[in-house]
C-alpha cells in the first residue's frame, strides 16, 4: 500500500506553485516528470515528494 502522503489525487504541486514556493528547479523537474507517476517508492522518493508538498503548502498559507 502506498504511503498516504503520496497517493494520487492529493497533488496541488503544479509547476507554477512549485516555482513560487521556491522549490529548487532540479527537485521540481524530478517531481513533475517522475515523482508523481511512481508506483513504488524508496525512502528518498518519499522524502523528495514530502519536501515538495511541504514547501508548496507553506507557500499557500
Amino acid at each position: 500500500m502506498a504511503h498516504a502522503a503520496v497517493l494520487p489525487g492529493h497533488d496541488e504541486a503544479t509547476p507554477e506553485r512549485m516555482a513560487s514556493a521556491g522549490v529548487p528547479f532540479e527537485t521540481a523537474w524530478w517531481y513533475h516528470l517522475i515523482g508523481r507517476r511512481l508506483t513504488r517508492f524508496s525512502e528518498r522518493d518519499i522524502d523528495r515528494i514530502m519536501e515538495v508538498r511541504r514547501l508548496v503548502a507553506e507557500a499557500s498559507l
